[in-house]
């Protein structure tokens, strides 16, 4: 259906009396008001004078107009290249079950009722590029692109495409009440700051990785109330070498089932707050886990997530690659971590954690220790946890580990010792700690009687 051209009509009126004519001359004219096109593929649902495809449509909008997808099978790759409002049927795809157990299967959704945007041929490039700021989408299902042939950048680093990008040339955007499907990366996300984009309401179910930012910066993001399930490899990858992330904030999201939940690397200002990680470590590869800071991260914040039942891999670690990506200015604050199969709070043998405040948190019935310290670990504060009925310690401290000083914490019925310092170096029947303790709660601690 084409759109009608805005007519400018320009009134004047005269005013004939016994004296000669008076004319009022032409108004000023007002911006276009936004305008809404229509997509339906086959005309069924919306009629045959609707756009047939999308692309079509987004070719003959104005910045700021707003296009209806009807239900249908959109076999294209879109770009949208102004500010545009792209709106499928949101309230069908967020009716849709995220953690149904069933596969996914291409064709197990009713096109009469969900728009389905797919690619049209076996090029495993992305179907929808958003290339403008403040573009909305909402209300689609994206699926079927399964690029496993990855780009290779000048560094080495191995690059895919995902089924919906953006980029850090633009702001703005919001991406809402989609469904992402079967794709090898399902959303690459950039931004350039400035405006906040967001990213919220969307369902990403077996997806190989759900969401990162791999080619591009990601600055001034919200990712919040999102629903990841059985990603095989990472739902969330925020920041990694090639490219980093500044003040994003991820927020409410339940993560379940995905081999590891979150991956965040090379982040100034991370915020985790609020999300649910359940079952992580369900896929067949190595690692795995809940949430995972890989080092070069500054000033991360941690703050009242729950994470239970991983199957494999730590629930919360640090673990850079190399003593020149240490984690600094870690929070890690009001964290429930319960009944997973390693440790729950753990820092990697090259962790060169420093200034981390560790408090309020609460590990337990973990099937390894409820807090593990690696040596580098150095010149962090303990405070006020609770990590009991784990299966081996409460807090085990390893050799090279030195100036942490834990306080106030409860550390009781746990299986092999409530506390253990592996730092204890003792000279003519005095023991010296590399690490302070004071004022903890505990019934069995090595060396007996230092810290308990």
């Amino acid at each position: 259906m084409l759109r009608s051209p805005i007519l400018a009509v320009a009134l004047s009126t005269s005013l004939a009396t016994g004296f000669g004519v008076a004319s009022v001359g032409p108004a000023i004219a007002s911006p276009p008001s936004p305008h809404t096109l229509v997509v339906d593929d086959d005309g069924a649902q919306c009629g045959p004078f609707a756009y047939s495809s999308i692309q079509a449509a987004i070719d003959a909008a104005r910045p700021g107009d707003r296009i209806r997808v009807c239900p249908g099978r959109y076999a294209e790759r879109v770009v949208v290249n102004k500010p545009l409002t792209l709106i499928g049927q949101p309230a069908a795809v967020a009716a849709l079950n995220c953690f149904t157990e069933q596969a996914s299967e291409p064709d197990d959704l009713d096109s009469t009722v969900v728009p389905v945007l797919e690619p049209p041929d076996a090029e495993e490039t992305p179907v929808l590029r958003l290339l403008a700021d403040r573009i909305e989408i909402a209300g689609l299902v994206i699926q079927g692109v399964d690029d496993q042939e990855p780009d290779i950048s000048g560094d080495g680093y191995i690059l895919f495409d995902a089924a919906l990008t953006t980029d850090d040339k633009h702001t703005g955007w919001r991406i809402h009440h989609n469904l992402f499907r079967l794709n090898f990366l399902a959303v690459e996300l950039g931004s350039k700051g400035g405006q906040k984009s967001t990213f919220d309401h969307n369902c990403l179910r077996d997806n190989g990785y759900s969401v990162a930012n791999q080619r591009y910066k990601l600055s001034k993001a919200l990712l919040h109330h999102n629903e990841t399930y059985r990603s095989q490899f990472t739902a969330w990858e925020i920041g990694w070498g090639y490219r980093g992330t500044t003040a994003v904030t991820l927020s409410r999201n339940t993560s379940r089932r995905d081999h590891l939940a979150l991956s965040a690397q090379n982040d100034d200002h991370l915020t985790v707050r609020g999300n649910v990680i359940e079952q992580a470590g369900a896929g067949i590869n190595p690692g795995g886990g809940g949430i995972n800071l890989a080092g070069g991260d500054t000033q991360p914040r941690i703050l009242h997530n729950t994470v239970t039942a991983t199957t494999r891999g730590p629930a919360i670690t640090v673990n850079p690659p190399d003593a020149d990506s240490p984690v600094t200015g870690l929070v890690m604050r009001g964290n429930t971590v319960t009944d997973n199969a390693s440790s729950g709070f753990t820092t990697g043998g090259l962790a060169n954690l420093t200034g981390a405040s560790i408090v309020g948190n609460t590990f337990s019935r973990n099937q390894r220790s409820g807090i593990l310290l690696a040596p580098g670990t150095r010149a962090n504060r303990f405070l006020h946890n609770v990590t009991e009925g784990n299966a081996q310690y409460g807090i085990r401290l390893f050799p090279g580990t030195q100036d942490n000083l834990l306080t106030r914490n409860r550390m009781l019925g746990n299986g092999l010792a409530d506390a253990l310092d592996e730092t204890a170096v003792t000279t003519d029947g005095v023991t010296v700690l590399a690490n302070r303790w004071v004022h903890n709660r505990c019934a069995v601690d090595i060396p007996t009687g230092e810290i308990c």
